[in-house]
C-alpha cells in the first residue's frame, strides 16, 4: 500500500489468477474488504483550548477504482493508474461508497 498524495491510496495484489476476468474478480473481491473496513464509523478525539476532551462518531465511505494489469508488454504504470483513476471517479459520481473496476460495464454499490 503506498499514499499517492491527498487522499489517494494504492494497493497492489501480487498472486491473483492469471486470467484477466478472473483476476478482476478477485481484486473486486478485496477491494470490497477494504471498502467495509473503512467505511466503519469511528471515534475521533479532540481537545478544545481549556483541555476539555470531547468526541464525536466520523463515517468516512470510501470509492475504489481497481484496474487489473499484468502479463507482458502490458499495462505500463501511467495507464494503470490512469484506470483505476477514471473507475475510481465513475463510483464518485455514482454517489460514492462503492468499486468500480476499470473497463466493467456495471459495478456493485453498496
Amino acid at each position: 500500500m503506498a499514499r499517492l498524495g491527498g487522499d489517494e491510496f494504492a494497493v497492489l495484489l501480487g498472486g491473483l489468477h492469471p486470467e484477466r476476468k478472473a483476476a478482476a474478480l478477485e481484486a473486486r473481491s478485496a477491494a470490497e474488504k477494504i471498502r467495509l473496513s473503512l467505511a466503519r464509523p469511528f471515534e475521533v478525539m479532540t481537545r478544545d483550548e481549556t483541555g476539555k476532551k470531547s468526541s464525536f462518531r466520523h463515517f468516512c465511505p470510501p470509492s475504489l477504482g481497481v484496474a487489473v494489469f499484468g502479463g507482458e508488454g502490458r499495462g505500463k504504470e501511467p495507464e494503470v493508474f490512469g484506470a483505476a483513476d477514471r473507475a475510481l471517479y465513475r463510483g464518485k459520481d455514482r454517489g460514492g461508497n462503492t468499486v468500480v473496476v476499470a473497463g466493467e460495464e456495471i459495478s456493485a454499490s453498496s
